[in-house]
């Protein structure tokens, strides 16, 4: 699509089509409580700000974002592994926590899951992450291959095993979208030989 002048980067068209595909992401977006985590240069954040109506939107990145101030927004330009006494500060639960960072997907999520998860809320809050993979070469290559490491950690923290792939028209050809549920009560034992995730391959309708 024609980039607009009034957006602040083009990863904005990944949660606007995200938005699209899966209605619990939009509903955990408006009015919510929205963690970004990686998310310069700010495209994520814009649209929770002004599109989704968020109630709270905080952002967590060393680098600049180039938003307007908001009273509803604030921007932590540190690491998400040093953030921990800024989010033990502010004492609110999220209903959606978002992750574009340019870093393996294995390596975000258990970079972060351990300091978000008290902020957590069972059976409400959502994950959108998108997973980027150097090996995927081929628009048919299959979305699950090289994520089973992301899956198991997303167990570990208690999320939903009926996980959601999809490839995203505003997606690079390396890149992936995750949607999942946090359903609580994790288990910090499983393994994927006694329980294995339900993966499904959206295509692009509505859910």
């Amino acid at each position: 699509p024609e980039f607009p002048t009034n957006k602040c980067c083009r990863s904005y068209f990944k949660i606007a089509e995200a938005v699209k595909l899966w209605s619990p992401l939009f509903h955990a977006l408006h009015e919510g409580n929205i963690l970004d985590i990686g998310a310069a240069p700010g495209g994520w954040t814009q649209y929770c700000l002004e599109d989704a109506k968020a109630t709270k939107v905080i952002a967590i990145d060393p680098a600049i974002l180039h938003l307007p101030t908001k009273e509803n927004y604030i921007h932590f330009r540190k690491r998400i592994q040093d953030s921990a006494p800024d989010l033990s500060h502010l004492n609110i639960h999220f209903d959606a926590i978002l992750c574009d960072a340019n870093s393996h997907p294995n390596a975000a999520v258990r970079s972060f899951l351990p300091i978000i998860h008290p902020y957590l809320r069972p059976g409400i809050t959502v994950l959108l992450l998108t997973l980027k993979q150097t090996n995927i070469t081929q628009k048919d290559a299959h979305i699950s291959t090289g994520f089973s490491q992301v899956i198991h950690t997303l167990a570990q923290f208690g999320f939903d095993l009926d996980l959601k792939f999809t490839w995203l028209w505003a997606n690079s050809r390396k890149e992936r979208t995750l949607f999942v549920r946090y359903r609580g009560d994790p288990s910090f034992t499983i393994t994927t030989t006694t329980k294995t995730a339900s993966i499904s391959e959206d295509d692009g309708t509505t859910t």
